[in-house]
């Protein structure tokens, strides 16, 4: 619109349709894959893997920090 390529924005008001999911706390957006003892479960498995232990601190740092994989591997 602002350029003046189009003459009428098809998606205003659009966002205000969107109805946010509420979890079982009531809190949006509020998102948990795994619980605590998953997660325990998980970093142990990796921790006690023969081949795969090395990748132990990068799963820890994942989790804790809730950083994307691309992201932690960037850093």
């Amino acid at each position: 619109m602002k350029s003046g390529l189009i003459t009428e924005n098809p998606f205003l008001d659009m966002a205000s349709e969107i109805k946010l999911l509420k979890n079982q706390c009531g809190e949006e957006n509020n998102i948990t894959p795994f619980t605590r003892e998953e997660r325990d479960l998980i970093i142990e498995a990796f921790a006690k893997h023969p081949q795969y232990r090395y990748y132990t601190a990068y799963v820890q740092f994942c989790f804790f920090t809730g950083c994307r994989p691309s992201e932690a591997i960037g850093l």
